[in-house]
């Protein structure tokens, strides 16, 4: 629990910030967190609804669906070819495991890792890797995605459509607001006054 007045929402991780943890990652040889990252950011997945998901849900698929645990809504998610690779690859890395258990098993305790796990394991490789955000949880990787789509699509009030369906938000506006673009735009309102 944060202090009183202390803000705990989290933030989008920078997208070459991301990609360079994956690499730490995997020069690592910490597959398995690589994966969570993975999984996280390109499918835009909750903690909650990435900890249900087992090997046959996403190894050699092209498209799946998630009931989110949040919303109760069933969200498809489409995998392009890339992630398609990686996830594969590191199923190998992986040792194979069986296609019906769970991807998130702890190989130490047999048991499904928690929310509580993977933010131990995110704020040590926050550490570890000197990554340059404050408040990076799991949530952080659904909103690096968000961004990252945002720009790719052209930052425009289409895209913010797109994303607010994808996200299941109210709005484009709620979307707007989730991803940081408002607070962004509020800053830079602050430069318009010059001496």
């Amino acid at each position: 629990m944060a202090a009183k007045g202390v803000s705990t929402t989290a933030e989008p991780l920078e997208y070459d910030e991301y990609l360079r943890l994956i690499e730490h990652l995997d020069r690592d040889g910490i597959y398995l967190w690589q994966l969570f990252c993975v999984l996280a950011c390109a499918f835009a997945l909750r903690v909650s609804d990435a900890l249900r998901q087992t090997w046959h849900d996403v190894l050699n698929v092209e498209v799946f669906w998630v009931r989110e645990g949040k919303t109760g809504k069933e969200k498809r998610v489409r995998v392009n070819p890339s992630v398609r690779a990686k996830i594969n690859d590191l199923y190998v890395k992986l040792g194979k495991p069986d296609l019906d258990q769970l991807v998130f098993l702890s190989k130490r305790t047999g048991r499904p890792y928690t929310r509580q796990n993977i933010g131990y394991h995110l704020r040590k490789y926050k550490k570890k890797y000197l990554l340059s955000i404050d408040k990076f949880s799991s949530h952080s990787f659904r909103k690096t995605y968000g961004q990252k789509a945002f720009k790719e699509l052209g930052e425009t009030d289409r895209a913010l459509i797109i994303l607010s369906r994808e996200y299941n938000h109210s709005g484009p506006e709620v979307t707007r607001r989730y991803i940081g673009i408002k607070d962004a735009e509020y800053e830079a309102t602050y430069n318009a006054i010059q001496f």
